[in-house]
């Protein structure tokens, strides 16, 4: 899983890995944020796409919610 690097310093640049740029997550970038997650979807997606995306996201985490509760 490629890892997007933000410093916490304020003159500083973030690293963009180049395994994100060749599945084109380039150019102009919607971000969308919540209270505990970030959503960055890959240019001209569809927002099916997205939704289901998030969905199987949903129940992944749901998934090891429930492994860490036992």
């Amino acid at each position: 899983m490629p890892t997007i690097r933000v410093p916490d310093k304020r003159n500083s640049h973030t690293y963009w890995p180049d395994e994100l740029r060749g599945q084109g997550y380039v150019g102009g970038l919607s971000i969308y944020t919540g209270v505990v997650t970030l959503v960055i979807p890959k240019p001209d997606a569809q927002n099916s796409q997205i939704a289901r995306d998030l969905r199987n996201l949903a129940e992944h985490f749901q998934h090891k919610a429930e492994i860490e509760a036992t």
